[in-house]
């Protein structure tokens, strides 16, 4: 008995007890292994199925998913690998074929706030990728923006894969528009009172700085006001929104504040005569 691997004529003699002998020879073939081979892609984008096919020609398939078809559709990220047999018999493994899933992402980064002034904008930039189309038109990794909008991005990668972005709202705030009227009345011992009324446009939430001119503040939308002292006052009013734009305006006024009277008399007698009794009162005021 011996092990044969190779192709060849192999010749066997045999003998007998009486010195008799005679020969026979055996025509060996060996068949060699199938070597399968498997064509595929290597990535596909996420959602999508690869189709991996081995060559035909072989009699049975088996992969190591289970299939035991030509080819099979898989859409994860893994190996795959087959074994074949051929009509002889014979079979053969194809060594594991590596499939790549690509995850695209598309995500916008505003670089501040997404809320701004007249005149201000904010950058809105995308992760990276191979190419970049926004919603607006644009086809670069940043965008400036400096209006009110809802913004979008598709981002394709070094794979050929895109994905969709999550919408990004900017707001454009305008400046308050800033007015104000008042009336005054002059009030004895405390000045001229003014009473200041907002005619001003602006945001809820904002803020208010008065600025009288004489030193004295106020951050209420209509003060009231006393001024004691004649003289030229610049009124001021400053309105800043909760996001920070700011609108302003001012009016010169001009106080004439008289003094507060002084009362004083004098009499032409201090000794009034019991029956000689007038008296001439002076006013000194």
């Amino acid at each position: 008995v011996i092990n044969a691997g190779l192709t060849g004529i192999y010749v066997v003699t045999v003998i007998d007890a009486n010195g008799c002998s005679d020969s026979t020879n055996f025509n060996l073939t060996v068949n060699p292994n199938p070597t399968p081979l498997v064509s595929g892609l290597d990535t596909i984008c996420t959602g999508q199925t690869a189709q991996l096919s081995v060559d035909s020609g072989y009699v049975s398939y088996i992969w190591n998913t289970g299939a035991t078809t030509p080819f099979i559709y898989p859409a994860l990220s893994g190996t795959y690998s087959v074994t074949v047999t051929d009509a002889n018999g014979c079979t053969g493994t194809r060594p594991d074929k590596i499939l790549f899933v690509d995850v695209p992402v598309a995500i916008i980064t505003p670089l501040g706030p997404v809320d701004f002034c007249t005149g201000e904008s904010v950058i809105l930039t995308a992760n990276n990728g191979l190419y970049y189309y926004w919603s607006n038109g644009a086809t670069s990794q940043t965008i400036s923006v400096n209006q009110s909008g809802t913004f979008t991005l598709i981002v394709i990668d070094n794979a050929g894969c895109d994905a969709v972005s999550s919408p990004i709202v900017t707001q454009l705030h305008e400046a308050p528009y800033v007015n104000f009227s008042f009336d005054s009345v002059l009030t004895c011992g405390y000045g001229v009172k003014f009473n200041f009324i907002n005619k001003s446009l602006y945001e809820p939430g904002s803020t208010f700085n008065w600025n009288f001119g004489d030193g004295y503040f106020d951050s209420v939308p209509e003060p009231i006001h006393y001024f004691n002292a004649t003289g030229n006052y610049i009124v001021s009013l400053t309105i800043t929104t909760p996001y920070g734009c700011i609108g302003d305006t001012s009016f010169s006024i001009d106080i004439d504040y008289p003094p507060m009277p002084i009362p004083l008399f004098s009499m032409s007698r201090d000794l009034v005569p019991l029956f000689d009794g007038s008296v001439q009162f002076l006013n000194e005021s």
